[in-house]
């Protein structure tokens, strides 16, 4: 139980790290489009569904590890938003 809730947390900071990765270099190129607003909805349905696929090929049904996923995911977001500011 405890390795599936460690895995968890790590697949959490992992696809967190992709995802605001991925939202960063999605927000980096949006001025050389003609219809923006266009990107951002592909890029956030790509994301959100990679994310999601992740999370659930990872958790499945345990609620457990769903919720560990959540710290791992909210660390990433620190890590990205500590390092555009700096």
């Amino acid at each position: 139980m405890t390795n599936e809730l460690l895995l968890a947390a790590a697949t959490g900071l992992i696809v967190g790290w992709g995802y605001f990765g991925g939202l960063w270099l999605t927000l980096q190129r949006l001025g050389r489009y003609r219809r923006p607003h266009r990107i951002a909805l592909i890029g956030f349905a790509l994301r959100t569904g990679a994310a999601l696929g992740v999370f659930v090929l990872v958790c499945g049904k345990n609620p457990a590890a769903w919720g560990m996923t959540l710290p791992g995911f909210l660390l990433a977001r620190i890590w990205w938003c500590r390092k555009m500011k700096a």
